[in-house]
């Protein structure tokens, strides 16, 4: 008799260790709004099968409500994987190792990256941002969205860097909801300092949609890598070859998942997936190198 319940206990040990390896062994790939927008969501079901087809282990893709759900699971470890903002690598990355290990790039295998700008109607009498300063409160300032790093969060650094608070310095402060939004008040002379994409802006005016006579920019940014697929830096190096690797084949092995990212959430059909690159992140690095910047960083996430 005894012997029986040391077999069931043995077993019943054995049973929950076996559960116990199963759940570690889960991996967590997260998504915050950032990464996909209302009308992607459809990619998070599909990218969950595709990888529990790939990858040696069980991969749950979870969407989170904020960006800063998804930094905090980072942190916490919740998350073993993440698509993210660049912002949010960098927020996250302060209190957690993590890596990038994937990120979106041209055709020659080059990081895809884009720039930011401050632009004025030609008709409002500035023309850098230190004009500013003999300005105090003539002009609104119009962003994108909270959350955005080229409509809002880096031309708010770099005016804060230039000692101006939007707070402060504006009449006004607006968020046009899109870069495309941003432009078309730009297009209509609205006498504003407006924050957008330059690289949608010069876009526009090549295609004729904007006059180039009728703004003038007041600053640019350096390049900006597009938000990038980290990792917890501890994980197995053969994890994260393999997760890689699968993110890589998509094009070729779920096409209809491809078209999802190439036509909805990065409507680009020449990109792809490479491998990650730490140093396109030094510029932005360099801009949030203070507690006092991340934590102005932070402040937006929690309001989003």
């Amino acid at each position: 008799m005894r012997k029986i319940a040391q077999y069931f206990a043995l077993s019943l040990i054995c049973l929950l260790g076996n559960m116990y390896m199963t759940q570690a062994q889960k991996a967590v790939f997260g998504i915050s709004p950032m990464g996909l927008s209302k009308q992607t969501t459809d990619i998070a079901p599909l990218l969950q099968e595709y990888l529990n087809k790939e990858m040696p282990f069980p991969v749950e893709v979870r969407m989170y409500d904020s960006v800063y759900d998804l930094v905090k699971a980072l942190q916490g470890g919740e998350a073993q994987y993440a698509y993210i903002n660049p912002f949010g690598y960098l927020l996250a990355k302060s209190e957690a190792a993590l890596e990038v290990l994937a990120m979106r790039g041209n055709l020659d295998g080059q990081p895809e990256v884009y720039r930011s700008c401050l632009v004025v109607p030609q008709a409002v009498p500035l023309n850098s941002i230190e004009d500013l300063q003999d300005h105090m409160g003539e002009y609104p300032i119009i962003f994108t969205n909270v959350t955005s790093t080229s409509g809002h969060l880096l031309p708010r650094l770099v005016l804060n860097k230039a000692g101006i608070q939007a707070e402060v310095y504006f009449s006004d402060i607006v968020f046009a909801g899109t870069h495309q939004a941003v432009i078309e008040r730009l297009h209509g002379g609205e006498p504003a300092v407006l924050a957008c994409s330059y690289d949608l802006l010069q876009l526009k005016t090549q295609e004729g949609s904007i006059d180039p006579a009728s703004y003038k920019i007041l600053w640019k940014s350096e390049a900006i890598p597009h938000g990038p697929i980290v990792c917890q830096s501890s994980l197995d190096a053969t994890q994260k070859d393999a997760m890689l690797k699968a993110l890589q084949a998509i094009p070729e092995k779920a096409p209809a998942l491809w078209q999802i990212f190439t036509e909805k959430l990065w409507r680009n059909p020449k990109v792809r997936i490479i491998k990650g690159e730490e140093s396109v992140f030094d510029y932005l690095q360099a801009l949030v190198e203070s507690d006092e910047e991340l934590m102005f960083i932070l402040d937006f996430y929690l309001a989003e």
